[in-house]
């Protein structure tokens, strides 16, 4: 009797085993938590508002306020920002994101739309408290249109996900120097299939390393 149960719980332990990574998925909840984490040394700029679809505030700056989002928004919680290109370096981005629940993942994937009237540029990253580890390249989305952006890593403790957004002056319908982004994040509900990994929504898009 006793053989088989060592047998047992070792055949447990095997199948067991450690927990395996996942690809952690921006959902609403944590967006509408979202806040301005960093600006690019030298630069200037601040979030403005975090705002819902249907209106609702989620926070707002005591800088300035614009109250509404002002564009049609493609995604569930939009964020209104500014951003200044002051060290003349041709580039501006502000870092925007949250703290989750810890937990091993090994992939990062978030649907991010650009409803501004310029060319704004984008990146996921993610921390364990320490590291931040960003995706490799820069996504750029023309006014108008979205993206399902993912990138892997190897696996850690995740504390913290967001994303990078970035004026690149050498864009066609760059930003001006100082200039305010209408980003919005999430898929509305029906539109999470076509929205992932790229598909539907007028795509276009330029990758920069």
């Amino acid at each position: 009797m006793k053989r088989h149960l060592i047998a047992l719980a070792l055949l447990t332990c095997v199948f067991a085993g450690p927990a395996s990574a996942s690809v952690y998925m921006l959902d609403k909840y944590l967006a509408t938590q979202f806040r301005q984490v960093s600006i690019s040394p030298g630069d200037g700029g601040f979030m403005a508002l975090v705002i819902d679809r249907d209106g609702t505030e989620y926070w707002h700056s005591s800088i300035l306020n614009p109250g509404i989002y002002a564009y049609p928004m493609q995604g569930e919680v939009g964020f209104v920002g500014f951003l200044a290109d002051t060290d003349h370096s041709g580039f501006a981005s502000m870092r925007i994101g949250a703290p989750i629940v810890p937990g091993v993942y090994d992939g990062f994937q978030a649907y991010l739309a650009n409803d501004n009237q310029s060319t704004w540029e984008y990146r996921l990253y993610v921390s364990d408290g320490s590291t931040i580890v960003t995706g490799s390249s820069w996504t750029a989305l023309v006014p108008g249109t979205s993206a399902g952006l993912q990138f892997g890593f190897p696996a850690m403790t995740v504390r913290e996900v967001g994303f990078d957004i970035q004026a690149d002056y050498a864009l066609a319908d760059a930003p001006s120097i100082t200039d305010a982004f209408h980003t919005s994040v999430v898929p509305v509900p029906g539109a999470l299939a076509l929205a992932l990994f790229g598909l539907g929504f007028g795509l276009r898009f330029r990758r920069r390393a």
